[in-house]
């Protein structure tokens, strides 16, 4: 594991519930390994990591902040 990026609220700076890890080696072998396993009682969904889906600059359902 090279590096842990756990996402967090930008008003309350609680934890959001996901993350990203970055891996030298070893990544699909960890994604068979523990996706659809249960830790702490939640069931976890482990996949690759997508690139970011364009957003529009103002998106009308979602005011803009600052």
């Amino acid at each position: 594991m090279e590096r842990v990026n756990l996402i967090t609220d930008r008003e309350t700076g609680r934890l959001k519930g996901f993350g990203f890890v970055e891996m030298a080696s070893g990544g699909q072998e960890a994604i068979a390994a523990l996706n659809q396993r249960e830790l702490n009682g939640r069931t976890l969904t482990v996949n690759s990591a997508r690139p970011r889906e364009e957003r529009s600059s103002q998106s009308p359902s979602r005011p803009r902040r600052w």
